[in-house]
């Protein structure tokens, strides 16, 4: 459970009690809360920011079309567009562990003795290997955070064509198709509570 104290919107992690567990897991505590009361046993700040030095979002676009007289009634287009988008607003838990290079401590000996990583499985970590740890945080007085960067960026390329074909009596039959692929690093599934916030990377 989390809870925020207005102004400043402070959140806290808070476990779970006995009356919340399953089946009363969705119950909430009694409100209102009392900004001056203690916080519980184990709770942990789940601070929040924006990037000192934050960039404006900035989006390049370009298009190139080409139309050609296919016949004295028909024309065809063929265009490329394009755009890159970069100084994107995300959503960055700035608290992650710091990675550890092996055989430095919490660096395991073995890898995991599990079928997914095939050859690997039990072998011995290499010196020089990367490892991230999981459980130590950066800071472990704090848990998780939720801080704005503008470090998100984006790319879409798209091919269209586009045939126009003009008949007798002002009838006209006009035929277009686009193949497109977009990149971003912006869209997420754990997305914010409200819906003009970036999404949680």
């Amino acid at each position: 459970m989390r809870w925020a104290i207005v102004p400043i919107k402070t959140r806290l992690s808070i476990p779970s009690t006995a009356s919340e567990a399953p089946p009363h897991h969705f119950r909430f505590r009694p409100l209102p809360i009392d900004p001056s009361a203690p916080p519980p046993t184990g709770a942990k700040l789940v601070p929040g920011g924006v990037q000192p030095d934050m960039k404006t979002p900035t989006l390049i676009s370009w298009s190139l079309r080409v139309q050609q007289e296919v016949s004295p009634n028909t024309s065809l287009t063929v265009g490329y567009v394009g755009s890159h988008g970069y100084h994107e607003l995300i959503g960055i838990d700035a608290n992650e562990p710091f990675p550890v290079i092996c055989p430095a401590s919490p660096c395991p000996a073995t890898y995991p003795n599990v079928p997914t990583l095939g050859a690997l499985a039990g072998a011995p970590v290499p010196a020089g290997a990367f490892y991230v740890p999981t459980t130590t945080r950066a800071n472990p007085t704090i848990a998780n955070t939720w801080t704005w960067f503008s470090l998100g960026t984006s790319n879409y390329n798209a091919l269209q064509v586009d045939v126009n074909r003009r008949f007798s009596h002002g009838l006209s039959l006009r035929g277009v198709y686009t193949w497109s692929k977009a990149l971003d690093d912006g869209d997420s599934l754990n997305a914010t509570a409200a819906p003009n916030a970036p999404g949680l990377v």
